[in-house]
């Protein structure tokens, strides 16, 4: 099977025509196009809905969105676990499929013991309840990879990596810790550790909200309100994996 993949944004006119008329099986993944594939694409396209992430507080949209996806007749997916169940028992969403995200790949882990955690700048103030909640319960240092330097008043166990080369995410310990707290999916960052067979440690609350309860092969209790994960099914994570669920069932279209 093939595919023309074409990547067309809804910002000009001969776009919209182009995406609507087209014969071109459509794949939308990023909050602005998936709202225009609802209301004009329904039948030739895939749906990729990564995360309400902080739209989810909000109640108007939340229905809006909702009732637009109950209407919805292409293929949904959704990689938020919690959007997963909110969508099927609240609005009686049928032909929505759970994939815990954009898939991971093999990567070279490190060899030194210690904790560490990836994030960015610009996202982790965000986290600063959970960092603080397990830095309260653990006093080892936490390498931070994606940042250059850790903002005022989190706490002095943090200590800032910066910002490396992808290759290279996960070379700073053998335990992973994930930190909730700004509404992604299914954090890449949190796929690639658990697929390359790292320890992961989890709040409990985000162990239930992103569903690796469906993964998880082996855990265990980590002190107060933490959980540690130490095998997963790999192929529910593997991009490969992923990449075909997705495009299943798709036909070669052409204009």
């Amino acid at each position: 099977m093939g595919f023309n993949i074409i990547f067309l944004e809804p910002s000009s006119v001969r776009n919209v025509l182009k995406i609507i008329f087209s014969k071109t099986h459509i794949i939308s993944s990023n909050i602005k196009c998936n709202m225009f594939v609802l209301s004009f694409c329904k039948y030739k396209s895939t749906l990729i809905l990564n995360g309400l992430g902080r739209y989810k507080k909000i109640f108007i949209f939340r229905q809006f969105i909702g009732f637009l996806i109950k209407k919805y007749n292409g293929k949904l997916i959704v990689q938020n676990y919690h959007d997963f169940r909110y969508f099927k028992l609240k609005h009686k969403v049928k032909n929505a499929i759970w994939l815990p995200g954009s898939g991971a790949n093999f990567r070279e882990t490190g060899s030194s013991e210690g904790f560490f955690t990836i994030t960015r700048e610009n996202k982790i103030l965000l986290q600063m309840n959970e960092i603080k909640k397990f830095a309260s319960t653990e006093k080892s240092t936490i390498k931070v990879v994606g940042v250059n330097q850790i903002p005022y008043g989190l706490p002095s166990t943090l200590e800032a990596v910066g910002v490396i080369q992808q290759s290279d995410i996960l070379k700073f310990g053998n335990k992973f810790i994930w930190f909730g707290g700004y509404g992604d999916g299914f954090p890449h960052s949190l796929a690639e550790a658990l697929f390359n067979g790292l320890e992961v440690i989890i709040s409990r609350r985000q162990y239930v909200q992103l569903g690796l309860r469906l993964i998880v092969i082996q855990k265990l209790p980590y002190k107060d309100g933490w959980v540690k994960i130490l095998k997963v099914n790999t192929q529910m994570l593997d991009a490969l994996y992923i990449a075909n669920q997705t495009l299943d069932g798709i036909q070669e279209y052409e204009y």
